[in-house]
């Protein structure tokens, strides 16, 4: 009996719960607060230069009272008409780096991730670049010297040299003395050890180099060189600059590994979004050739319909070669493009020499 009455109580219990949540309670009236602090959803784009417009998507936009980027206010800012989408001006003195975006308004405020790039410089500079190969022992320096003094280039890529190796003087960089008595600034890339010392080519340039890379092989029977740089044409703008030697041994040889070496070459400037010129050794026959195909997705060559420049005798090959890639927001354009003359070859091998325009608003 004690048992049936203790389930009547817990039932009458239950029912009188139920009961109380139906009828007018302490809770009866109340409604949750309305928060409409702005959402955010998106930052378009996510980066963006100093007085550039940034478009930011989200809902309760309406009131919005200030926008700032990083500690910086943005004073000139549209609202679409349904409240959902705000563009904005980047302050010309927003600070670079993270700097988030804050809405606010009489509810709250909302963050967003945002970088501010700074403004760039604008440019419009016409670049001389030189592409030739010396024959490490058999150069004559002064030869070298007198060649690249004639032309006056502001970039080379000087290939086949000897440093500090027996073949030619163990006390010797053969590209460094080039580059001193010509007041340029010199990376060597090394091909591989030789001699007791050294072998592969190297960059010359008149501007000041800011980061050097390399040497870096590219994959074959035989292993190639590849250098490359950093170079500050005007404060503000840096571009790259390569140098590099690809397969040009037997035909077999080139067709087994330039598809290669082109393919890796372009892995590797892939991580740059600087302009990139690039000279050196490209030993083809035809700009049809697959390894040119492959580089050429993505740069632009100095020439089309080449001409050819090795053996200088008696011409059967394009050996050096000049090609650029634009960077963000750069654009290049061939202003010339000229083989060296007879009085040129040096080792019966002739000079390539570009001018190269490179503009940015």
């Amino acid at each position: 009996m004690k048992k049936l009455l203790s389930i009547n109580t817990i039932f009458a219990f239950l029912l009188l719960l139920v009961s109380s949540c139906d009828s007018a309670g302490p809770w009866a009236d109340y409604e949750p607060p309305q928060i409409y602090k702005p959402v955010i959803y998106s930052v378009a784009p996510a980066e963006s230069v100093q007085g550039s417009t940034v478009t930011i998507t989200g809902f309760n936009f309406k009131d919005v009272i200030s926008v700032m980027i990083g500690s910086t206010e943005a004073t000139e800012y549209t609202l679409d008409s349904i409240a959902s989408k705000i563009t904005v001006t980047v302050p010309v003195n927003a600070a670079v780096g993270a700097q988030p975006i804050a809405l606010t308004n009489g509810d709250g405020t909302t963050v967003a991730s945002f970088t501010v790039l700074k403004k760039p410089v604008p440019v419009d500079v016409t670049l001389k670049v030189m592409s030739f190969g010396i024959s490490n022992s058999k150069a004559n320096l002064e030869e070298v010297e007198a060649l690249i003094r004639k032309y006056n280039p502001d970039l080379v890529a000087l290939r086949e040299i000897d440093s500090y190796n027996t073949r030619t003087d163990p006390a010797i960089d053969q590209g460094k003395v080039i580059a001193d008595k010509l007041g340029m600034n010199y990376l060597f890339a090394s091909g591989w050890p030789y001699r007791g010392g050294e072998y592969g080519p190297s960059l010359l340039s008149r501007f000041p180099i800011k980061e050097k890379f390399g040497p870096t092989l590219l994959p074959g029977a035989t292993t190639r060189p590849l250098g490359y740089a950093t170079v500050e044409v005007v404060e503000g703008f840096d571009l790259m600059f390569v140098a590099v030697q690809m397969e040009d041994g037997s035909a077999t040889n080139r067709n087994r590994d330039q598809p290669l070496q082109a393919q890796r070459l372009l892995e590797i400037l892939g991580t740059t979004q600087l302009p990139v010129i690039m000279g050196g050794n490209f030993y083809f026959d035809s700009q049809t050739a697959p390894h040119m195909q492959t580089l050429y997705s993505q740069f632009t060559p100095g020439c089309l319909g080449c001409t050819l420049t090795f053996p200088a005798n008696a011409p059967a090959f394009v050996v050096d070669h000049i090609m650029f890639r634009e960077g963000l927001g750069v654009k290049m354009e061939v202003v010339s493009y000229t083989v060296g003359s007879e009085e040129d070859v040096l080792n019966n091998k002739k000079p390539v020499i570009s001018e190269i325009r490179i503009t940015r608003k």
